[in-house]
């Protein structure tokens, strides 16, 4: 199964060796600064788009690898057996969106350090100094 993992400044989601065979891709790696926002997803099937790019797709069993959406180009690992999910939307990289089904993703977003759609943004001025309006 796959999972979000804080390393740092990085946010890694990490696949299955299985994961990584479905997908056609390794483990995915980027700077938190490129999250703009985080959320739980309650049908992550839903979520998923319905043209795929590469990867493996099983309406409502499995969605592994690249998927294209209103959301734009979507990374998505997810199975029936994690019928929630936590979605990352990014505003640099190959994804717009990364998709993992996990048990608890409102404990993960707690252990990621963000909250749930909350936008995690760079400050737009210097600390300390209040935004001009």
């Amino acid at each position: 199964m796959a999972r979000f993992v804080r390393d740092g400044e990085f946010l890694l989601l990490e696949l299955s060796t299985g994961e990584k065979l479905e997908a056609v891709h390794d483990d995915i790696r980027i700077p938190v600064t490129d999250v703009v926002s985080a959320k739980t997803v309650d049908d992550p099937f839903l979520a998923v788009g319905s043209f795929k790019v590469t990867g493996s797709l099983v309406p409502g069993i499995l969605a592994v690898g690249s998927f294209r959406s209103d959301d734009g180009t979507i990374f998505a690992a997810v199975h029936r057996h994690t019928p929630r999910a936590l979605k990352v939307v990014l505003h640099h990289g190959p994804f717009d969106v990364l998709l993992a089904g996990v048990e608890d993703p409102e404990a993960v977003l707690l252990q990621l350090g963000l909250t749930d759609s909350i936008s995690v943004q760079p400050l737009a001025h210097a600390p300390g100094v209040p935004p001009t309006p």
